[in-house]
């Protein structure tokens, strides 16, 4: 599947952070077809539902809050605001509000990505690093600890960052805080982002 933009120029050169593990994604329409809760990383991968990641595919990292220590999502609620999210993107019925820095700098997403949403790609750390505690598998966690080391680089690879709110995830809507950033290694010390930060997402 091709990305839906060639506009990111900052991922033509790779990032400037080094990555320990290779980078996977999950393209969209395999997450709007999940049933459930989050699957782990393993279970994607044996399902083939797994792509590697390369700087063709238009890619959403997502950022979130775990909601129980051995799972993210227990209660199965963050797979169906996900999907409900990415449904109304692509029907066009959620307005995107960015942070300051994007509208200031233009960082926003075109029409023409926004059009391609089917075509984009998501990171998110349950569906992309290996899970040591769903395992317990001692050699996954040196595994698990590379992928954890390569976030900064992942970060930089992404078009648009996307930091999950629990609060508003309980009323249907995906959070978006560009100042979640600073909750991952090393992200706080950049000196410019390269891809726009969205603050929330409001109905239409």
């Amino acid at each position: 599947m091709g990305s839906c933009s060639s506009r990111p120029s900052h991922k033509a050169n790779g990032s400037e952070h080094q990555q320990y593990a290779q980078m996977w994604v999950v393209p969209v329409p395999h997450v709007l077809e999940m049933t459930g809760s989050l699957q782990p990383h393993e279970t994607l991968k044996e399902r083939s539902l797994l792509e590697i990641w390369n700087s063709t595919m238009f890619t959403i990292f997502v950022s979130h809050q775990w909601l129980g220590f051995q799972h993210p999502d227990p209660n199965e609620e963050r797979l169906k605001v996900l999907q409900l999210v990415l449904k109304r993107l692509i029907a066009k019925q959620l307005k995107i509000e960015y942070d300051i820095a994007s509208s200031f700098y233009g960082r926003k997403l075109t029409a023409r990505e926004l059009h391609g949403i089917e075509e984009w790609y998501i990171w998110l750390d349950y569906f992309c690093v290996p899970q040591w505690v769903e395992y317990q598998v001692p050699a996954l966690a040196e595994e698990q600890l590379l992928y954890v080391k390569s976030i900064p680089s992942y970060v930089d690879l992404c078009d648009v960052f996307v930091a999950w709110s629990r609060v508003l995830t309980k009323l249907g809507l995906l959070c978006l805080c560009g100042t979640d950033i600073r909750r991952i290694p090393e992200i706080s010390q950049w000196k410019q982002i390269a891809f726009p930060v969205v603050t929330s997402l409001r109905p239409l």
